[in-house]
């Protein structure tokens, strides 16, 4: 019995020790991930819509031989060991969440990410946030509304062939497609509209 409470303290001890290690390494990474985006936007931008919401931890799990991701309040409960995680910013454009950005971070408190990266990944967004976009997201989902899309769930901002364009989807009920409208985010009467269906 006494081997039995052993082990398990030991156990516990284990665990205690890698939470606190993600900690100090989230602690680590979260002035650096600020550091790059205030660099690629601006503070004043990044003060006023970029939000830290969660952080992700990938652990690998022996057992089915997968990678898993949990929310770090959920990794406190588990006893695996983590691989990588990342930080989970969303970028706000008034009332409206733009997107969720995914910042990665290894567990020796580096990122892949530089900041050439970071403004790339950002530059659309940052189109929006500078008001250099005629149709921002409250008019691009008034467009798509316009056009028939009513549960409207998912919505990005990308450039393709050049034109920052806005892609705007309605998942059809009970149905495995989406209704999908692009819009180009510098001329609101140039979008087109199709369904989506996902090949999995």
């Amino acid at each position: 019995m006494r081997l039995l409470i052993s082990i398990l303290l030991v156990l516990n001890l284990g665990n205690i020790q890698a939470q606190d290690f993600i900690h100090k390494i989230v602690g680590c990474a979260i002035p650096r991930a600020e550091h790059l985006f205030i660099n690629a936007v601006g503070k004043e931008i990044f003060e006023n819509h970029f939000n830290i919401d969660k952080t992700i931890v990938e652990v690998y799990d022996d057992k089915t031989e997968t990678l898993c991701r949990y929310e770090l309040d959920s990794f406190k409960t588990i006893n695996l060991q983590a691989t990588q995680f990342w930080l989970v910013y969303s970028l706000k454009e008034e009332s409206f969440v733009l997107t969720e950005l995914y910042f990665p971070f290894n567990l020796n408190c580096t990122t892949p990410w530089n900041l050439n990266d970071t403004k790339e990944i950002v530059k659309p967004y940052l189109k929006v946030l500078q008001n250099k976009v005629k149709v921002d997201l409250e008019g691009a989902i008034k467009i798509a509304k316009e056009e028939g899309l009513k549960s409207i769930s998912e919505w990005d901002i990308d450039f393709e062939k050049r034109k920052l364009i806005w892609t705007i989807k309605d998942k059809e009920t009970n149905k495995n497609e989406w209704k999908v409208i692009k819009i180009n985010a510098n001329r609101s009467r140039d979008y087109n509209y199709y369904l989506e269906i996902p090949i999995d």
